[in-house]
C-alpha cells in the first residue's frame, strides 16, 4: 500500500490477503457496551485519519475489556488482525499491549489511496437497492437469509447522478410464477446497473441481506433453467461495485432500530403505504396473528398492535406478492394491477429514504467497498 499511516483501505486489503498484522491509528468517536453478549464487552466506533468509519471489537476474554478509552481521543492499535463482515471495516483489538494513546491524530499520508475503499460523503453518483421476496416455506419455518427459502419479487432501484440531480426510481418486477421469470428480473436489476455510472450502491442492511439472497436466487434460478453461467455473470457484475450498507450508520447513531426508526432520525420518514388504499382482496389480519405470536416467541417486536393496522409492514409483503402472482396466473388483470400499484408503491417508499440517510452528516465517514457475500452454500 501507498500509505504509510494505514487505514481502513489497509484493513480491507489485509483481510483479502488473508494477513493478520495491522498498526491503526484510530478516533475514538463512540462506545457501545455489551454487557448482555456471549462474546463481546464493547463495540468502539472509531474513524481512521481520513475519516473512514472503523469498527472495533473487543471480546470479554481480553485484557483490553477493562480499558477506558476516552472519547475524541487518538489511538494507535499494534498487531491487530482485520475483520471485515457484513459491510463493516472492523478490526479485533485483544491485548491491552497493542494500544497507545495518542497526543495528536497522526498526519494522513499525501497519497489518495487506490479506491479499495471509498468514503459515502465523498461519492456524487449513487445508487440504491432494495429486495422485496415471496415465502417458499412456512412462516414458522422460514429463515430471513436463506435463499431456498424465498424468492425475488421485485427490486425496489433509485439512482442519482449528483448531489444537485433528482433521484430516479423503478420498481423491476418478474413477469410470472417461473424461475426464468425470476433469473430475468435479476439480470434486469445488473442490465440497470451496468448502464448508468456508479460510485456507490447503498442498502439498508443489504450486506446481510439484500445481496446474499438476491446473489443466491440467481444462481438457484439459473442451475434450475440450465444456463449456470448466468448466475455467474450476476454475481461478477454485483461483487465489482462499492457497496455501503446504511444499516452500520444506524447502528452508530442509533444501536438498535429499522430503516423507518434510522430515516425518521435524519428527518426523512418513510411515507406509509395502505392496503385500504387499493382493492386487493386482501385482510392481512388473516396472517398477522400467527405471524405476529411468532415475531413475540422469536424475542421480535411485532410492527403494531394492531392486527387491522391499514399501514403495509415489511412482513406483509410476501402475502401481498404471492396473491399478485395468483392473480397474474389466473387472468385476473383488475386484480392483479391493484396489487402491482400497492406493492410498487410499498416498495418505492422506501428508496428515497436511503438517499437522505446517505447525505446525512451522521453517514459522511461510512466505508462503501467491493464485497463478497456468502449465499448459503450458493
Amino acid at each position: 500500500m501507498a500509505s504509510s499511516v494505514q487505514t481502513a483501505e489497509d484493513i480491507v486489503s489485509t483481510a483479502k490477503q488473508d494477513e493478520n498484522s495491522l498498526r491503526i491509528p484510530l478516533r475514538i468517536d463512540s462506545i457501545d457496551e455489551t454487557k448482555d453478549h456471549d462474546y463481546w464487552a464493547q463495540i468502539v466506533h472509531c474513524s481512521d485519519v481520513t475519516g473512514v468509519h472503523v469498527k472495533i471489537t473487543v471480546f470479554e476474554d481480553c485484557e483490553l475489556a477493562g480499558y477506558e478509552f476516552i472519547e475524541g481521543s487518538w489511538y494507535e492499535f499494534d498487531d491487530v488482525r482485520p475483520d471485515v463482515y457484513q459491510g463493516t471495516i472492523g478490526i479485533q483489538a485483544k491485548w491491552e499491549r497493542q494500544i497507545q494513546e495518542l497526543e495528536n491524530c497522526p498526519a494522513p499520508s499525501s497519497s489518495s489511496g487506490d479506491g479499495v475503499v471509498k468514503k459515502l460523503g465523498d461519492a456524487e453518483s449513487i445508487a440504491a437497492l432494495d429486495i422485496e421476496t415471496i415465502s417458499t416455506v412456512s412462516e414458522s419455518d422460514r429463515e430471513a437469509t436463506n435463499p431456498d427459502h424465498q424468492e425475488i419479487l421485485c427490486i425496489g432501484l433509485g439512482y442519482r447522478a449528483d448531489c444537485d440531480s433528482e433521484v430516479e426510481t423503478e420498481v423491476l418486477f418478474r413477469e410470472d410464477q417461473t424461475e426464468t421469470a425470476e433469473l430475468e428480473a435479476i439480470e434486469a436489476v445488473v442490465d440497470w446497473i451496468e448502464t448508468r455510472d456508479i460510485e456507490v450502491i447503498v442498502t439498508f442492511s443489504g450486506a446481510w441481506f439484500d445481496f446474499p439472497v438476491l446473489l443466491g436466487r440467481a444462481k438457484r434460478a439459473a442451475v434450475a433453467t440450465g444456463e449456470p453461467e448466468r448466475g455467474d455473470r450476476i454475481r461478477t457484475v454485483l461483487e465489482s461495485h462499492h457497496h455501503a450498507d446504511l444499516s452500520a450508520a444506524k447502528n452508530r447513531a442509533l444501536g438498535a432500530g429499522s430503516l423507518e426508526d434510522m430515516a425518521s432520525h435524519v428527518g426523512s420518514p418513510v411515507p406509509t403505504t395502505c392496503w385500504t388504499d387499493y382493492e386487493t382482496g386482501l385482510s392481512p389480519r388473516n396472517w398477522r396473528g400467527d405471524q405476529w405470536q411468532l415475531m413475540h416467541e422469536n424475542g421480535r417486536t411485532p410492527p403494531s398492535y394492531d392486527l387491522d393496522d391499514t399501514e403495509i409492514f415489511n412482513s406483509d409483503i410476501p402475502y401481498f406478492g404471492a396473491a399478485w402472482l395468483e392473480a397474474l396466473a389466473d387472468g385476473s388483470d383488475t386484480r392483479a394491477t391493484e396489487l402491482y400499484d400497492c406493492i410498487e408503491d410499498y416498495t418505492k417508499a422506501d428508496i428515497q429514504p436511503l438517499f437522505s440517510i446517505a447525505d446525512h452528516e451522521i453517514t459522511q465517514g461510512q466505508p462503501a467497498f467491493q464485497m463478497s457475500y456468502d449465499v448459503n452454500g450458493g
